[in-house]
């Protein structure tokens, strides 16, 4: 092939590229502008206010949070907040969008993978006293954990003590919190994981972004869990009676 031809084919194909990359960021900045309606409109639905602003950081709000702290580049976007009615106190809601990015390499060239998430939190009274408490799906890591004695939190439901991983510094918070209905609701509901901890009750979708409707079922499902809260739990939280903490030799 002559020269002429070959420069022509080179820049052939650096059109077709060039076309290509813009039909993508083209077709990807549709998606967005159609996710922000979508998620806009819930919220009007909904009650709660919308602001599509990008805040750079999670991490300092949400310490416990592993996943803000990965990466670089990170980006919450399309907030959503809103004042809840949750166990007959008013709790402030925050849920949107998050993205990162993780750059690796291996001595002659590097990669970024970006990454997509969505979540929701909601943040009790601040004069409430709450020990942490993580409940999720107990995996087979979790399994093996338990079978060299790092063990979590076992309760009478056989099903749902080999169903679901249950951590926290008090047993009696705990127990008191996961009685028998709040278990009926926990194996029916089948979340994927929920954390106390920092003043608020999270979940985060690790995997992907939720659609707009998930965003409103998350927001149900933890006022859910925390109208089933015994009022003498309830009570406790409230005036900082407080739970023991067992790390601590206390009392269970």
């Amino acid at each position: 092939m002559t020269p002429p031809l070959m420069m022509m084919l080179m820049f052939s194909i650096m059109g077709v590229l060039l076309v290509v990359s813009i039909a993508a960021a083209i077709k990807a900045s549709g998606i967005e502008r159609h996710r922000k309606m979508a998620l806009e409109l819930m919220a009007q639905r909904r009650g709660w206010s919308f602001q599509p602003a990008t805040v750079r950081s999670l991490s300092d709000l949400y310490p416990h949070i592993e996943v803000f702290d990965r990466g670089h580049s990170r980006n919450a976007y399309n907030l959503m907040t809103a004042e809840l009615m949750i166990a007959g106190e008013r709790f402030r809601m925050l849920a949107g969008d998050y993205t990162y990015k993780v750059t690796s390499s291996n001595g002659k060239s590097s990669s970024t993978r970006t990454y997509h998430l969505s979540f929701l939190f909601v943040h009790w009274p601040h004069q409430w006293v709450v020990p942490d408490l993580l409940i999720r799906p107990e995996g087979i890591l979790d399994k093996f954990k338990g079978a060299i004695g790092f063990d979590d939190i076992d309760f009478e439901s056989e099903e749902f003590s080999r169903k679901f991983w249950v951590k926290s510094p008090s047993k009696r918070f705990a127990y008191d919190v996961i009685h028998p209905r709040m278990i009926e609701f926990l194996l029916a509901s089948s979340p994927a994981q929920v954390e106390l901890a920092n003043g608020s009750a999270g979940m985060v979708g690790q995997a992907k972004r939720w659609e707009p409707d998930e965003f409103a079922a998350c927001a149900d499902w933890l006022a859910q869990f925390f109208n089933l809260w015994p009022e003498f739990v309830l009570q406790n939280v409230r005036t900082a009676a407080g739970f023991a903490d067992d790390r601590h030799g206390a009392a269970t």
